[in-house]
């Protein structure tokens, strides 16, 4: 029998799929184990529960439920294994174990809040038995004997060193990147620590004379605006700053959605084909649901352009936003706003400051390069290191495995590394 350990730094939905399905795998199969160690800086499915930014927990699931952690269900590793996934860790079966079931059908299949999603995934994470460290914060991965060791630490600042990694799977969204890195207001916050600071903000909404700014039109900026508006914001003219001109909304309709799970033709598209779906159905894209509160509120106003810095303004509670029109023209002028909301998207990134030096110190646009010929594994093909599988980054391997789309495939492609599959 093979023995494997996988390190999964983040105990999210992409966490969850890859515990449940090596748990799976080793109650059917006799000539592999697979130990999956969690690790995570808060504790199961954190940033979806709206205990710790990224969301207020409240928001609807875009993504269906029923595109759960075992979702297509391929029988990738066996039918045994394939049933067993859907016995034990699909949503419907969660909904019935919590006596919810019923209940969800006669809602007309009601998406799930994303507070109810994590207990979901908190759900999943538990049942599968592994390893899960939350609360350790990784902070380094260092080869040893073409394998991988990680060291971590815990809140109370003792570190920890586990070996003998077969692989490490990077998930999560990263942190917020902001606009200009270092400058702080307290009239700004960004696309993570938004949430945090709800009921300061529902203060300082309260208090307002001057506009709002925010910086982006995606997924976070349309939400962060529908819960502004959801609390009482109006009539004080919220400007939307982005180089997009409106709103890119996704309705995920049949001749969409197949293209998630349909590999076949995924392989057939171009390398700019790829892109452009990505870029049009995952990023920068706003959901029906939130987009149909936007299409409510008539304090909205659409800024083309793209902000250059942020500095303090005139007045004490304000921010200057340095803008410049996508139309090249008008010159750029500041303008200024009594709360700005930074959301222009998070560093997919971030874990390269894990790794060694001769590696982290590369530019963005060499982990770019990289993903453009990521393995079918979703492992970048990082020289002389363990495999080190990055979903997030995932765009030219599929659409979906950066998501929730496909959270069961993408779990298979991982895993199929370590364990043969049955059918490929």
């Amino acid at each position: 029998m093979t023995h494997i350990r996988l390190a999964v730094i983040g105990a999210g939905p992409k966490g969850a799929a890859i515990a449940a399905k090596a748990r799976v795998i080793n109650e059917h199969r006799r000539d592999v184990k697979i130990d999956v160690i969690i690790y995570d800086k808060g504790d199961y499915a954190n940033n979806w529960s709206g205990k710790s930014g990224y969301t207020d927990g409240e928001q609807e699931l875009c993504t269906p439920a029923s595109r759960d952690v075992g979702f297509p269900y391929d029988a990738t590793f066996g039918y045994e294994v394939q049933k067993g996934m859907q016995k034990h860790y699909s949503w419907m079966s969660h909904l019935v174990h919590t006596n919810r079931y019923a209940d969800w059908i006669n809602r007309d299949l009601k998406r799930p809040t994303h507070a109810e999603f994590a207990a979901y995934i908190a759900s999943v994470i538990r049942d599968s038995e592994m390893d899960c460290r939350t609360y350790d914060a990784v902070f380094k991965l260092r080869p040893q004997n073409k394998k991988w060791v990680v060291e971590s630490v815990d809140p109370n600042g003792v570190v920890s060193e586990t070996g003998d990694f077969d692989g490490v799977v990077i998930t999560g969204p990263g942190p917020a990147r902001r606009v200009t890195p270092g400058f702080s207001h307290a009239s700004l916050l960004d696309g993570e620590d938004l949430w945090r600071n709800r009921e300061l903000l529902k203060t300082r909404i309260g208090q307002l004379d001057d506009d709002i700014a925010i910086i982006g039109g995606g997924g976070t900026a349309a939400a962060a605006a529908a819960w502004m508006i959801r609390h009482g914001m109006t009539s004080k003219p919220i400007n939307f700053i982005s180089d997009q001109p409106t709103f890119y909304t996704r309705f995920g309709d049949y001749f969409e959605n197949r293209v998630f799970d349909d590999d076949e033709t995924w392989k057939l598209l171009s390398q700019n084909q790829r892109r452009d779906f990505v870029s049009r159905t995952t990023r920068a894209v706003v959901w029906t649901a939130v987009s149909e509160q936007l299409a409510s509120a008539k304090n909205l106003k659409l800024l083309p352009g793209r902000v250059i810095s942020l500095s303090s303004g005139s007045r004490p509670e304000l921010v200057s936003v340095n803008y410049r029109p996508s139309n090249d023209i008008t010159p750029p002028a500041p303008m200024e706003f009594g709360l700005v909301i930074d959301a222009s998207g998070f560093d997919m990134w971030w874990f390269k400051k894990l790794l060694p030096k001769r590696i982290h110190s590369r530019t963005r646009g060499y982990f770019e390069k990289l993903a453009e010929s990521m393995t079918e594994d979703l492992a970048l093909p990082l020289p002389d290191l363990p495999p080190l599988h990055v979903p997030m980054a995932s765009w030219s391997q599929g659409p979906g495995f950066s998501s929730l789309m496909v959270l069961g495939r993408m779990a298979d492609r991982i895993l199929s590394r370590y364990a043969k599959p049955v059918f490929n």
